[in-house]
């Protein structure tokens, strides 16, 4: 009896907690002070990205058919949009 009564008791607890549950709060680009955190990218022409460009490359060049067809396959994602009825 004391079980049923506990669980009853936690049933009633969870059951009223969500009553209080807010709507998420997201943080706006204007609120998240992105270009205050962030550094800016390398210039085109810089040093850094000829070196981040050569690597990206390097790694094309070297990669196996099954790599290849791995990366590939992880880049098809279906977006679907619903009217939510």
């Amino acid at each position: 009896m004391k079980k049923l009564v506990l669980l009853a008791a936690a049933f009633t607890a969870l059951i009223g907690s969500s009553a209080l549950a807010r709507d998420p709060v997201f943080v706006s680009p204007q609120q998240s002070h992105a270009f205050d955190i962030l550094p800016p990218p390398p210039a085109a022409d810089s040093a850094t990205t000829k070196a981040e460009l050569a690597e990206l490359h390097r790694l094309e060049s070297t990669r196996t058919e099954s790599e290849a067809v791995a990366a590939k396959g992880t880049t098809r994602t279906k977006i679907s949009f619903s009217s939510g009825e």
